[in-house]
């Protein structure tokens, strides 16, 4: 065998070696991806028990206090079933591994009125409002009717509520609604450090935070990823008005009907 042939045979055998080591590489991804499904399917199951009990208990409560006529206690212990109730439904829909992990997100329209949608879900946020002292406004014009999916709008629109709320430094956050031909144009703005040019496209992508501080809360910078995948599954976009020491204002723009009839979106990507 002449040297040539020997070289020849040494790369193929290189070659081999690295392949099998990509396929063995491969194989464990594989594998952590399995392990990270069931942890997900766990973890949703055992959300949703506890949840579901606590539920179960308040209206006991509930009953409890309507019959003894007392009508507050009621009516608070009405409002935390209701956000007990959004809890468990918006968790639920972030950990079903079989919409997530299996690659396509259906959307369920029904008929949604926009300022009601948002009036519900800042009822939810109040508590938070209150406790980090910050106003929250909303001039949100009526009859704005759209077919969308009522838990991803929700996602979508409590996302940005909470983004403003982390990033906008306790300044007064104002929520504005109105109709723009054919869509629904929904847009959440603070009085934060704002975001350079730089950083405006990179916040809309997993695992992304670009504002750090003292009085900034971790988090897996997932939230604006999931907002913007949301409204583009519902043929929709959100963009960004930003500028450093000027504030934020997202906007959510959904048309309010679905622009095709094929409402599956791969989330997953």
């Amino acid at each position: 065998m002449s040297s040539e042939d020997v070289d020849s045979a040494k790369s193929a055998d290189a070659l081999a070696c690295e392949v099998s080591r990509l396929h063995e590489r491969l194989a464990e991804a594989e594998r952590a991806i399995r392990a990270r499904d069931d942890f997900l399917a766990i973890a949703s199951h055992e959300l949703r028990n506890p949840m579901n009990a606590l539920g179960l208990q308040l209206s006991a409560i509930q009953r409890l206090a309507q019959r003894d006529g007392e009508t507050q206690l009621g009516e608070e212990l009405q409002r935390a079933r209701r956000i007990l109730d959004r809890y468990v439904r918006r968790a639920t829909t972030l950990l079903d591994v079989t919409r997530l992990n299996g690659g396509n997100f259906v959307i369920q329209r029904e008929r949604i009125e926009l300022r009601a949608l948002v009036a519900a879900s800042l009822d939810v946020h109040a508590e938070e409002a209150a406790f980090r002292n910050v106003t929250v406004t909303a001039d949100v014009d009526e009859g704005i009717v759209g077919l969308w999916d009522e838990v991803a709008l929700e996602e979508i629109f409590s996302n940005l509520l909470t983004n403003a709320f982390k990033y906008g430094r306790g300044s007064p956050i104002t929520i504005r609604g109105w109709r723009d031909a054919g869509q629904a144009c929904l847009s959440v703005a603070d009085q934060g450090p704002g975001i350079d040019e730089r950083n405006r496209q990179r916040i809309f992508e997993k695992f992304e935070q670009v504002v750090s501080g003292p009085r900034v809360q971790g988090g897996f910078g997932l939230g604006l990823w999931i907002a913007s995948r949301l409204a583009h599954a519902h043929g929709g976009l959100i963009d960004v008005e930003s500028h450093p020491g000027r504030g934020s204002c997202f906007t959510i723009r959904l048309p309010l009907a679905p622009p095709h009839t094929d409402t599956t979106f791969e989330l997953a990507t």
